[in-house]
Parts: structure tokens; C-alpha cells; sequence
């Protein structure tokens, strides 16, 4: 493995969306929670968060999705 796909690796591993927004946020929401936990999960990511705007709709669905995928929820 190259250098490079080793700190690749690294990188997505460490690495934590801090600013999504679901398709809660009401004005500008981007996807459905499973799926951005399904791409956390491919990516090797073990954690993830949401910032929908306006409200806290899908803050109870992305608490039982994070805890489906053994990800962990910000």
C-alpha cells in the first residue's frame, strides 16, 4: 500500500461531518438521514452530525440510524 492510500485511509477514519443537513431542514436540506449514514458507514467514518435548520425533527431517527450502524452521533 503507498504512502498515500495509507494517510487516505487515515483521513476517513478521523475525519467527521460536522455540518449536514437532512432532509428535516426545511430550506436547504440535502438527503435522507439513512442515507448519509449509509455513506458515513462505507467511508469508514465513526462518527457523524447534523445541523438541520429551524427545528430538531430528525434528531430522534438520527439517534436509532447512528445507533444501528454502531456510528456514533454528534
Amino acid at each position: 500500500m503507498a504512502e498515500s492510500e495509507i494517510v487516505s485511509t487515515e483521513m476517513q477514519s478521523t475525519f467527521i461531518h460536522l455540518h449536514n443537513h437532512t432532509d428535516f431542514s426545511l430550506l436547504d436540506g440535502a438527503a435522507p438521514i439513512p442515507r448519509y449514514m449509509e455513506k458515513a458507514k462505507e467511508l469508514g467514518m465513526k462518527s457523524l452530525a447534523i445541523t438541520d435548520h429551524g427545528n430538531m425533527f430528525g434528531a430522534l431517527r438520527f439517534y436509532y440510524a447512528a445507533k444501528d450502524l454502531s456510528l456514533r452521533n454528534i
